[in-house]
């Protein structure tokens, strides 16, 4: 699928002058990238990851059969209808932004029954139930539930039936920054699973009944593309054509090195699920806070933000090579909100969660770039493994009545590609430049246009100026 070209180098060249000034020449600071192997061990042990399993294995149910226990009966919704599925078919508003759309939500029907209803099994410590949710077809899933109470003790495992190893678990205290309310309840995304099945194991510690709890799923979001597996829905995505790409892997050692500080990304921002790419930046405290940089248009509140989960290290380990699915590693658990500009098109948050072994924190420039700039971009797109292209900075520029014109103080960085390319779910990623060896991000991917012809690609891409929003993000990036 080719989208319409939103503007032309040509025409860019034509208006103003190619002069560039630094917009906040008194204030130029660079920071060099930090590899958390060079974290003090207090602090690097503290990224994340304590590995879950669940109290009671889906596997053991039959063993329970006979003392009246029963397999987990799912709220099954109906598959999507014609017009539903037509939906993803349709360009969207601003079709150059390089967010991907790929999931959407569904309301669930309240069919549970009260909690002290459902099938409990004695557990070590307490009792458990397992409850599930299908919406046929899904590629990934993940459900919206209400809390109304989760006493202190009460655990929630979610995992999906195939893969029942894989398990993300929360209480009360883990799940408090993902809590948003709306409508005067308290709601949280679960994790994005693979496939078209949610499941939940709830634990009940002793001395807890099970009718002191509130709990219900309000909706699901059925994903119809899986991008680290390439599975789409039938008669949804199919269409989408791949531009010039790179693999990543096919890039130098030093460029794969910066590579392990961007990740792909799942939000759900007003009923609808993207995906988009963002980078783990250095401060000047070199302390490990983990940092996010991305675009405004993927993550632009704060509820947005809570529902965030990344998938880092989904990159080949050689030029020509397919072992990208099993590399990767998720974070789940939201971010924070930090600031955000929709001008500027750049938001910054704090993870929550990063993998505790081996992501870079990049290093940064707030100083603006020279005409001829050799530039990268290092990204996620489509449902391809990690990209990298190679570019030229052409100039700023700003949006007028005319359309996107030179402008030494606009708000947008203009990159002409010579190598690879940027598609849908690059959104957010960064943009680079090399100078004495050293790499520095410089910007964040907005919108762009699609390659026509791969012999050169003469796509372009609008990346938001770090220098202009370097004032915004100073508090966190140099306190």
């Amino acid at each position: 699928m080719k989208y319409p070209v939103l503007f032309s180098i040509s025409t860019l060249l034509l208006i103003g002058s190619l002069s560039v000034l630094p917009v906040y020449a008194a204030d130029i600071t660079q920071v060099d990238g930090l590899e958390q192997a060079d974290l003090p061990p207090n602090e690097a042990a503290a990224a994340w990851e304590v590995p879950a399993t669940l109290r009671l294995d889906p596997t053991d149910f039959p063993k329970h059969a006979g003392r009246g226990a029963l397999v987990p009966q799912d709220i099954v919704l109906p598959p999507l209808s014609a017009a539903e599925l037509q939906q993803w078919q349709q360009t969207a508003d601003e079709p150059q932004q390089r967010r991907t759309r790929i999931g959407m939500s569904r309301a669930v029907p309240n069919t549970l029954g009260e909690p002290d209803t459902w099938q409990w099994l004695a557990v070590e410590g307490g009792q458990v139930a397992h409850l599930g949710w299908r919406s046929p077809d899904a590629k990934r899933i993940r459900g919206q539930f209400v809390l109304g109470n989760l006493p202190a003790g009460v655990e929630l495992r979610f995992y999906a039936p195939h893969d029942p190893q894989q398990v993300y678990a929360y209480t009360h205290d883990t799940l408090k920054p993902q809590i948003i309310q709306q409508a005067g309840e308290a709601t949280f995304w679960s994790p994005s699973l693979a496939g078209d099945t949610l499941r939940v194991e709830i634990f009940v510690p002793e001395g807890i009944a099970p009718d002191a709890l509130a709990l219900r799923v309000a909706k699901l979001s059925h994903s119809v593309l899986d991008p680290l597996t390439g599975a789409v829905q039938r008669g949804t995505l199919e269409d989408n054509a791949v531009a010039c790409f790179v693999d990543m892997a096919c890039a130098t050692p030093e460029w794969q090195l910066r590579g392990s500080s961007t990740a792909l990304f799942l939000v759900v921002n007003e009923d609808i699920e993207y995906f988009c790419t963002g980078e783990l930046l250095n401060n000047t405290r070199a302390d490990g806070k983990p940092y996010f940089l991305t675009a405004n248009h993927c993550v632009d509140t704060a509820a947005v933000a809570t529902t965030l989960n990344s998938f880092w290290f989904y990159e080949n380990s050689s030029c020509g090579g397919s072992d990208a699915r099993d590399k990767v590693r998720r974070a789940d658990g939201g971010a924070t909100l930090l600031v955000t500009d929709k001008t500027l098109d750049t938001t910054l948050l704090s993870l929550n969660k990063i993998p505790a072994q081996g992501v870079l924190f990049a290093g940064w420039s707030n100083r603006a770039l020279p005409s001829g700039q050799a530039i990268a971009g290092i990204h996620h797109a489509l449902t391809l493994p990690k990209q990298f292209a190679l570019g030229t900075f052409v100039d700023y520029g700003t949006f007028a009545a005319s359309g996107l014109v030179r402008d030494p103080q606009g708000e947008f960085a203009v990159v002409r590609w010579l190598n690879g390319a940027t598609e849908q779910g690059a959104s957010g990623s960064a943009l680079w430049f090399e100078e004495q060896g050293k790499y520095y991000v410089n910007g964040v991917l907005s919108r762009g246009t699609s390659s026509s012809s791969c012999e050169p690609p003469d796509g372009i891409a609008l990346y938001g100026r770090f220098d202009q929003a370097y004032p915004l993000l100073k508090p966190w990036l140099s306190p």
